[in-house]
């Protein structure tokens, strides 16, 4: 399949991308076309991207789940070890060229970093929804939120829960109630906004 042939498939795609410790192929979940995905072989040995990707798709409606595929965006490696800040920004960067729908980022940490940062604002400028977890360190999200990606921009859907360890406050934008990680939280709620913002004529 040439790349236009290939691309040209795509389109057809709600294209939900996963940006996490990749998705396994095993899982049975709809995937884009082999040469749209960031993560070979399509496995993973931590589980997490793949769980996060099983709620995306569990709640979306049943029509979209007949028109979505997911991309999987590996940016941790096989014992869940993050590649790098600059690893990821390319990651993210060619995920642009396939222009997704959205994405999911169930990933926290305290540092700010450039590379990343800029690599999100393309794809926000380009459209995509994204979401992420808001943390699980009972922490107080206010206008110095500290934790990113979530904290990035205000583009950005920043989801928590009722898990008792979840960061809180008014940088979260979404509380799932149910007692949840928000990795899981922020899956759940990407599904139910798309749900929500795609019509079903949209391609």
């Amino acid at each position: 399949m040439s790349f236009k042939t290939a691309a040209a498939a795509l389109a057809a795609f709600i294209r939900i991308a996963v940006v996490d410790t990749g998705i396994s192929k095993k899982a049975g979940l709809p995937l884009c076309p082999s040469g749209h995905q960031l993560s070979s072989p399509l496995v993973d040995k931590v589980g997490h991207g793949t769980k996060v990707a099983e709620l995306i798709y569990k709640n979306l409606r049943p029509d979209l789940k007949k028109r979505a595929c997911f991309i999987s965006v590996k940016i941790f490696d096989d014992f869940g070890l993050f590649r790098g800040f600059r690893s990821e920004a390319r990651a993210l960067y060619r995920l642009a060229s396939f222009k997704p729908h959205a994405a999911n980022l169930s990933y926290t940490g305290s540092n700010p970093d450039f590379f990343e940062r800029e690599a999100l604002r393309h794809l926000l400028g380009m459209g995509t929804l994204i979401t992420a977890a808001a943390g699980n360190r009972r922490a107080f999200l206010g206008p110095r939120c500290r934790v990113f990606p979530a904290c990035y921009f205000k583009e950005i859907w920043v989801v928590g829960s009722e898990f008792p360890h979840s960061n809180w406050g008014p940088a979260v934008d979404v509380v799932i109630k149910k007692p949840i990680a928000t990795s899981w939280a922020s899956a759940i709620f990407l599904g139910q906004l798309l749900s929500r913002q795609l019509p079903q004529s949209e391609r």
